[in-house]
């Protein structure tokens, strides 16, 4: 340490094998899979030490960081958690699908399903879908559970898709549970399995019991932890991972 140039950017392994441990420990403990967010550190290397933790597959924010982790190996089965929009990223996300078990999109609109469905189509191959709800926190998402239920319909009926369940963050908003009890719901009346339905967040991880729905849990900033998750409470000081010195 007494070598490093400052400022420099530290990162202590032990806190981060630590943060990884008690993260998963704690979904293993509610019967919620763990789907890590590498959005936040962006190393393959930490991504390993994820799924050999028990993680069930990675989530990403962006195809360059599906492409980066898929090449490294680090799993086989992938969310992408944002609406892939244009021809040359729907001609990436095709050619992804065929190198993973599992790629699985968001969406919470019928162009960018549409889109999506084109590619698929045009390169034989079937894509997963989520369908992204707002329930709560004003960001992305379909904003009613009927919403959910008609995107859904809708994008069954197109060729090369196929729908696997609701996503939403953070899964805190007072409005989750109604939203997704809502939605199952419909989606039961309707004939049409939700397998899976993905919360996220990290502060979220540690409310998660408070929804029964969720089937997996997507977070990324544990793995360091920061200013934000000491405010909320679910984390310390001590249990912040990288500094600067």
């Amino acid at each position: 340490m007494t070598e490093l140039d400052t400022p420099a950017v530290t990162v202590r392994l032990d806190i981060v094998e630590r943060n990884i441990r008690r993260v998963h420990d704690h979904l293993a403990r509610l019967g919620i899979a763990n789907r890590p967010h590498v959005k936040t550190h962006k190393i393959p290397a930490l991504g390993r030490m994820q799924m050999a933790a028990g993680a069930v597959g990675i989530t990403c924010q962006k195809l360059g960081e599906v492409e980066v982790f898929t090449d490294a190996g680090v799993a086989d089965d992938v969310l992408l958690t944002f609406n892939v929009i244009g021809r040359a990223k729907v001609e990436r996300l095709v050619a992804l699908t065929r190198r993973l078990r599992r790629l699985a999109v968001v969406f919470d609109n019928d162009v960018v399903a549409c889109a999506i469905s084109e590619g698929a189509r045009a390169g034989g191959v079937e894509v997963p879908f989520l369908v992204e709800c707002d329930t709560g926190f004003g960001r992305n998402g379909v904003q009613t559970p009927e919403a959910a239920l008609e995107l859904a319909r809708t994008a069954m009926r197109l060729p090369g898709l196929r729908f696997e369940g609701l996503m939403t963050f953070p899964n805190r908003e007072p409005g989750t549970r109604a939203f997704l009890e809502r939605a199952l719901e419909l989606f039961k009346r309707d004939g049409t399995a939700v397998p899976v339905v993905s919360g996220g967040g990290t502060p979220a991880i540690f409310t998660a019991q408070s929804i029964p729905q969720l089937t997996e849990h997507r977070a990324g900033t544990y793995i360091y932890n920061d200013r934000m998750v000491v405010a909320s409470g679910t984390a310390t000081w001590d249990d912040c991972a990288m500094r600067v010195r």
